[in-house]
């Protein structure tokens, strides 16, 4: 899925995109360190892959919106995404 959205020529990013943030069957577990926590797939792309959600810190040098998505793409995106529960966030 990231290497479809990181490819310039593939149209469909916004719409792969919001099939994952609706995709909350089944939970991943995100290990980081010696931690993990259980995540939906869309918390995963919009908070660690997409950086897209304002509401949350960004690790130093990164850049919000690398993958070219438009203003009206990202405005779909977070609106999806803020309307789905969390498995993480409280």
């Amino acid at each position: 899925m990231i290497t479809l959205i990181r490819k310039k020529d593939f149209d469909k990013k916004s719409e792969l995109i919001l099939k994952a943030i609706n995709d909350t069957e089944y939970p991943i577990e995100y290990a980081s360190g010696c931690t993990g926590r259980p995540m939906y797939i869309g918390e995963y792309l919009v908070d660690y892959v997409l950086f897209l959600d304002e509401n949350n810190p960004l690790p130093k040098d990164v850049i919000r919106n690398q993958f070219n998505l438009s203003k009206e793409d990202v405005d779909n995106i977070i609106s999806e995404f803020r309307e789905k529960p969390s498995l993480w966030k409280k």
